[in-house]
């Protein structure tokens, strides 16, 4: 051996070639094999599940597991096997021999399954085999982020999966992180009370009618199909119709309401109405014809003159005359809205409420000096259902002087959104002094 190598460091060139022809080749390899960050690597593991709802775990190692078991556990190239069993779940998990062909394997399980439907109960879900590939995890993950409502995120997340599910060598694009849309109901007790309804009876209509019922198996003669009466709440709209309650020939429904603006969460108020009952519908009085709101003079908030409250709010003439000004037109009103660049979310009845208590009484524009007044009675209904603005948007507001003598005036007000759909009604009582 040391005669060999002796020989060889006496040839130089010989060394020196051998090793040209090695880098050469190594460089080629290099540049011409392929190179992955997660390269595909076939592992014979597989699992088969199956599902029944409302089923013990207990129960479902018994009535659901044991079966598959005994039908799979037999396969060539089985190794061990290992069962899940959770509440309406239960799974298999099969490991082969790492020389198993994985084609081959998954025709031997579901050949091993074949029939195995008969053996479960009526109601359990058909067994699914799956193969479990390091190519299904992700390569790349892309990470959304900004300071917008989490709604504004979703739809843009949403937008970025399908144009990357256009890429040719994207075989799948998942969106992870997002939740699920809400729907939160507030109840209008009074209307629960008129129509002699619970609480208890209308969330047993929304369980109820919030299922899919089997329907049984419809046998053609060349296949049999599962026959599914779906009754899924999937939108604000599909509890519109919904029965409550039924008196004679009288049904009961619900008016919905959604107002989830652009939160993530949204707001069904449900209110209880008579579908064949009598039926009065008077239209509204139209909003009132304003100028443009940039040409509308503003009412200033001066500290120690205007009231505290008026700094958070933005009134700006259209009708008639700001107060103490001498103008004695029977109307008043304009623009109204939050001040300042306040966050964009649906207006409560609490915003609402604000946009109408802001407006002085209609009197006082008649009065050319100060003097001090306050009101006797004041009460204001709101439109159901609601339209939905946000707190962002203009309203218009108009009230009326009705009658106004002897120090007492008597007005009427309405406040609309800005395309003129009414929201709420109000009458005020005042009185002033001097």
């Amino acid at each position: 051996m040391m005669n060999f190598l002796e020989r060889i460091l006496r040839m130089p060139r010989v060394v020196l070639t051998v090793m040209a022809l090695l880098l050469v080749a190594g460089g080629i390899s290099y540049t011409t094999l392929p190179k992955e960050s997660f390269p595909a690597i076939d592992i014979p593991y597989f699992y088969v599940s199956v599902s029944q709802t409302g089923v013990s775990p207990a129960d479902a190692e018994r009535l659901l597991a044991k079966p598959i078991e005994d039908r799979v556990k037999e396969v060539d190239g089985l190794v061990n096997y290992t069962t899940t069993s959770t509440t309406g779940h239960a799974s298999v998990f099969l490991e082969f021999d790492t020389n198993t062909d994985g084609d081959k394997a998954v025709q031997d399980i579901r050949a091993a399954i074949d029939g195995v439907t008969g053996e479960l109960p009526d109601d359990a879900t058909t067994p699914t085999v799956t193969e479990i590939s390091f190519s299904n995890f992700p390569s790349i993950n892309v990470a959304v982020y900004g300071d917008v409502p989490e709604r504004a995120l979703v739809k843009s997340a949403e937008a970025l999966q399908d144009e990357l599910e256009k890429l040719p060598d994207v075989q799948s694009v998942t969106i992870s992180g997002s939740r699920d849309e809400v729907l939160a109901v507030t109840i209008d007790l009074n209307a629960l009370d008129a129509y002699n309804l619970t609480a208890a009876q209308l969330f047993d209509a929304l369980a109820k009618n919030n299922m899919v019922v089997a329907g049984g198996t419809l046998d053609t003669g060349q296949g049999s199909f599962n026959v599914e009466v779906p009754g899924l709440i999937t939108t604000a709209e599909d509890v519109y119709n919904l029965p409550l309650k039924t008196v004679g020939d009288t049904v009961v429904t619900c008016t919905v309401r959604d107002a989830s603006g652009n939160q993530s969460t949204g707001t069904l108020t449900v209110h209880v109405r008579d579908t064949t009952g009598p039926a009065i519908e008077v239209p509204a009085e139209p909003a009132p014809e304003l100028p443009p709101v940039d040409q509308c003079q503003e009412l200033p908030y001066i500290a120690g003159v205007t009231p505290e409250f008026t700094q958070h709010l933005v009134m700006r003439w259209g009708l008639g005359g700001l107060p103490f000004s001498g103008n004695t037109s029977r109307e008043m009103g304009g623009w109204v809205r939050q001040r300042g660049e306040v966050e964009r979310e649906p207006a409560t009845v609490a915003h609402l409420l604000a946009l109408v208590d802001a407006w002085p009484p209609a009197v006082l524009p008649h009065l050319t000096r100060f003097a001090p007044g306050s009101s006797l009675t004041w009460t204001i209904e709101f439109v159901q259902p609601l339209p939905l603005l946000d707190t962002q948007e203009w309203c218009r507001y108009r009230a009326i002087i009705e009658h106004a003598r002897d120090g007492y005036g008597h007005c009427a007000a309405a406040l609309w959104t800005g395309s003129g759909e009414l929201i709420a009604l109000s009458r005020q009582t005042v009185t002033v002094f001097g």
